[in-house]
């Protein structure tokens, strides 16, 4: 419980990443930066898609900043889903260096799911 909770968390994440964050409070605070380029656990090939943000229970803060290692790339973030009042509550999503981001799904489930965004 909480394992994301007020932490900073930069990371290189594989092909089909996907956050959960479904317990109340878990991922309050998170500021998590993805550094997307090369797979690292299929070395050699390029990061083209992050399945899903899901926040099944109410969150506070979540800062989640994206850079595209791979200039040109571009990389399809398939859902942010916000399934609970209060569930994505001042959440920023920026997309960083390089990012050329597509087709990006919010899905905000409930009034007051994503207020503040």
């Amino acid at each position: 419980f909480g394992q994301c909770r007020n932490r900073r968390i930069t990371m290189t994440p594989g092909q089909g990443f996907k956050l959960e964050c479904n317990m109340m409070r878990q991922c309050d605070g998170l500021a998590l930066t993805l550094n997307i380029g090369v797979d690292p656990q299929n070395f050699g090939n390029q990061v083209n898609e992050i399945n899903d943000f899901n926040f099944d229970a109410p969150q506070n803060g979540v800062q989640i900043t994206m850079n595209n290692m791979m200039p040109g790339q571009n990389i399809e973030v398939n859902n942010i889903n916000c399934k609970v009042f209060g569930a994505c509550q001042n959440m920023v999503i920026k997309a960083g260096f390089g990012v050329e981001l597509h087709e990006i799904n919010v899905k905000c489930e409930m009034p007051g799911a994503c207020t503040g965004c």
